[in-house]
């Protein structure tokens, strides 16, 4: 038997074994009566609520504020259905309509098996009747063992009449639900055990509940797709990963729903031919194909996915060009920017023109072996864990920015932008679950680095806004710990940070990370590995010349002692500034030659004091930096014979110093 394309696609829900089911299921299997499902993915969630019901042996009902549903799980007449290792039951899924119901109030007491006092136009029209308008007692009556499923019933327990606060006939239906999860009549379970009774299940695109529901809702953020959720809805292929590695159970064949199915490709794609039509480094090469574009669509919801990968497919066929292009996976992986963008929670950095990194190279060493354990499917099998993070700190404007888009790409990894201001506003809990579809974001997207730039304003011990912006706070920063604590993903953490000062030490502590590294001011060495990076690229092209001799070189490495990487990067800017408005002024008639930076530009540069350092701008707190990085890494190498690090931060005086110097000053008048 064939499933339609409807069906397929449920069943692909249910033969997931993501953590979100998992957290369901558990929680349902142990009596729990009431849980929240946070995703715009009604498939996946809606098939994971037929999965549990199925599983369970109970009937599913769905309520979508109109019409209620029941769903039909088995039927013993029917021949059975497997689709992969899941056997989704003996009858394609199907419901059947029970009618039209409007009010919350009466189909929840129908459903919990008690009376409510009629109020006239309160009632539920049940059609069946002479006057389908006839106001009555609704005429279901739902199974002993049941689960009711409302898709969208979020918004309606939070807000009334859209004016955002609770009038007297939501929080009567609020009170009811928590009456009724509170409720213990006493009897003893069935030999069934923790299956038997009554699940009241509510999706909803937010985490919002109202004071009175909090305590008795298990609130579950749903997953994105997995990468084998992904390849069954792109390509019709079933299977798992274990440890890395996917064990195909073959492909659905037609009529299965996914995308290729839609496209009228999934046989041509079972039995080779797409792939014998495939350019460059898919031609031949089937596995490779689909890794690549799963890659690109991990981070979408079902819908985006669909939309995402679809809409590339049929410009491929529109161009007349095979499926298997890199431009379809160039495409879903644009879509996927703009959707990220479009949220504003998360961002796609550029990493096409990325500088090099000047010196620092202890650090680029630590994350080359970071990344060999990360990405190593020998790790997990022999009981090594994937690093989790690092933090950068140190002084400011020397390369740790530039160090994070180092570290995605040498993971040859998506690098993720978080930036806590786009997470943070006054409304109350909203907060709290940006940072929570922020960091589900960066799961689903997984493999990928995740940055938090100016990561003290996070998790800093001294927030301001008062009491009220401590405590979110206090939340947000939980969230995030219990996230690191918890995730076995393959999301890597980059934190930069220019002063860790206020930051808890327990934020910082090992295991949660996997090492701190300070950035100080750049040595001689390092300073020089800096200018050869910032000439170098220029020296290759023909719009602008470098005609600096290694002399010269020398001379502007000891020009900037003390200097940041940033200082010394802008300070060779505003010498091609002034060599091309040198340029510009000369007679356009006599020009034989692009403009050349010459020394002499670099001292004009450095004379005008339009580039001052940070020693001089802020001598103090720069003191203050370089004397708390000594408690961690350094991001150099050890020095080298010939190199020159910058002078040792001075110790401030003690107290007891302080006063002796006082009283010798005054013992002197």
């Amino acid at each position: 038997m064939k499933l339609n394309s409807l069906d397929c696609r449920d069943t692909m829900s249910e033969s997931s074994n993501s953590s979100s089911y998992n957290n369901l299921e558990g929680y349902v299997k142990g009596g729990g009566k009431i849980a929240m499902l946070v995703s715009r993915d009604l498939t996946r969630v809606t098939g994971s609520c037929i999965k549990l019901a199925k599983k369970s042996g109970r009937t599913l009902y769905r309520w979508d504020g109109y019409y209620l549903e029941k769903k039909y799980i088995d039927d013993d007449n029917s021949p059975s259905i497997t689709i992969g290792s899941e056997n989704i039951g003996s009858k394609s899924p199907s419901w059947e309509s029970l009618g039209v119901f409007q009010d919350f109030e009466q189909l929840f007491s129908a459903f919990i098996g008690t009376e409510v006092e009629e109020t006239k136009g309160r009632g539920i029209p049940v059609p069946g009747g002479d006057d389908e308008t006839t106001t009555a007692t609704p005429k279901i009556e739902f199974d002993s063992n049941s689960i009711l499923w409302m898709p969208l019933r979020q918004p309606f327990l939070v807000q009334d009449g859209g004016a955002g606060s609770r009038g007297e006939t939501l929080l009567r239906e609020n009170m009811a639900l928590c009456r009724w999860a509170l409720k213990d009549d006493g009897k003893l379970e069935s030999d069934s055990g923790a299956w038997s009774g009554k699940t009241v299940i509510i999706g909803g695109l937010a985490g919002h509940l109202p004071p009175e529901l909090k305590s008795v809702t298990h609130l579950i953020r749903w997953e994105y797709p997995s990468r084998s959720e992904l390849r069954e809805l792109i390509f019709g292929q079933i299977g798992e990963y274990e440890k890395g590695v996917f064990n195909s159970s073959g492909y659905l064949g037609n009529g299965c729903g996914s995308i290729l199915d839609k496209l009228g490709k999934q046989l041509q794609f079972e039995q080779g031919v797409l792939e014998r039509l495939a350019l460059g480094e898919f031609k031949n090469d089937k596995e490779k194909f689909i890794l690549d574009l799963v890659e690109a669509a991990q981070g979408l919801d079902i819908e985006d996915c669909n939309v995402a990968v679809l809409s590339s497919f049929r410009e491929a066929i529109e161009e007349k060009k095979p499926l298997m292009n890199p431009k379809v996976v160039q495409q879903v992986m644009a879509r996927k920017v703009e959707l990220l963008s479009s949220d504003g929670l998360l961002t796609v950095e550029d990493l096409s023109n990325k500088e090099d990194v000047g010196g620092y190279q202890a650090i680029v060493n630590e994350i080359k072996q970071m990344k060999a354990r990360f990405q190593s499917p020998e790790a997990e099998r022999v009981g090594i864990k994937k690093p989790k993070g690092v933090i950068l700190t140190g002084v400011p404007g020397c390369g740790k920015s530039l160090t994070a888009k180092t570290i995605a790409d040498l993971f040859k990894y998506p690098l993720l932008g978080f930036d806590l201001g786009k997470i943070t506003t006054s409304l109350y809990g909203e907060t709290e679950e940006n940072m929570h579809r922020a960091l589900n974001m960066a799961t689903g997207m997984a493999p990928c680095v995740l940055w938090i730039d100016e990561f003290e304003k996070m998790f800093s011990s001294a927030r301001s806004g008062g009491q009220g912006g401590h405590e979110v706070s206090e939340r947000i920063n939980a969230i995030f710990l219990k996230w690191m604590e918890e995730r076995t993903d393959g999301v890597f953490v980059v934190a930069t940070s220019n002063d860790l000062s206020g930051i808890k030490a327990e934020y910082q502590r090992t295991g949660r990370w996997n090492g701190t590294y300070f950035f100080d001011l750049p040595s001689k060495f390092e300073r020089k590995a800096i200018i050869e990076n910032v000439l170098q690229p220029a020296s290759k092209s023909n719009d602008f010349q470098i005609s600096l001799s290694q002399d010269e070189i020398s001379k502007v490495i000891d020009l900037t002692v003390g200097w940041a990487g940033s200082d010394i990067v802008a300070l060779l800017r505003e010498s091609k500034n002034i060599r091309f408005n040198l340029w510009l002024e000369s007679d356009s008639t006599k020009r034989t030659n692009d403009p050349v930076l010459l020394f002499s530009d670099v001292e004009t540069a450095w004379r005008s004091g339009k580039i001052t350092p940070m020693q001089k701008k802020d001598k103090e707190r720069l003191n203050k930096i370089r004397l708390e990085g000594r408690a961690y890494t350094s991001a150099s190498k050890p020095y080298a014979d010939g190199d020159e690090p910058i002078d040792e931060p001075v110790e401030p005086p003690n107290r007891d110093q302080q006063m002796s110097t006082l009283f010798e000053v005054l013992s002197q008048r």
